[in-house]
């Protein structure tokens, strides 16, 4: 399914921060030590879940990029929200409400392809849309899913 827009249902504010790094809107972020935003960079971590956006008033869609240094437009999610954000490639998603965990690089994964249980500190969201990602060439790509963390 191709996705135009992150947020499919929402109960908070846009917010905005200046990139640190490259990432595109459905991408998982962090802020670093300067309040600037990343794409998140820590395997199954806790802590706020922040979605980047697509910039509509600007005639950006979900295909255009953020650069270092451009001003970037993001919501902290609450459970219960439902968003398309990126799934790591490699996996074939092929279950409804799977539990998935930050993949370390600004994805989901599934809680259960985890290098270890200990890296797991929360689970952030449940899969509402199966997605096959396990071709060879398959790239992360864009999935409906539910926060729950």
């Amino acid at each position: 399914m191709a996705h135009q827009k992150i947020f499919k249902r929402l109960r908070n504010e846009q917010e905005e921060a200046i990139a640190s790094g490259i990432f595109s809107p459905g991408h998982l972020l962090k802020m670093d030590s300067a309040d600037k935003v990343l794409k998140h960079s820590t395997e199954g971590a806790d802590g706020a879940i922040r979605v980047a956006l697509e910039q509509p008033y600007t005639g950006k869609t979900v295909a255009d990029a953020y650069a270092v240094g451009d001003t970037a437009f993001y919501r902290e999610c609450l459970p219960g929200d439902v968003v398309a954000v990126f799934l790591k490639a490699g996996v074939n998603y092929n279950t409804l409400n799977v539990e998935l965990i930050h993949d370390g690089a600004g994805c989901l994964k599934l809680k259960s392809a985890a290098t270890s249980a200990g890296v797991v500190k929360r689970v952030v969201a449940e899969l509402l849309e199966t997605v096959n990602l396990s071709a060879t060439a398959a790239v992360a790509t864009l999935a409906k899913v539910r926060i729950v963390g």
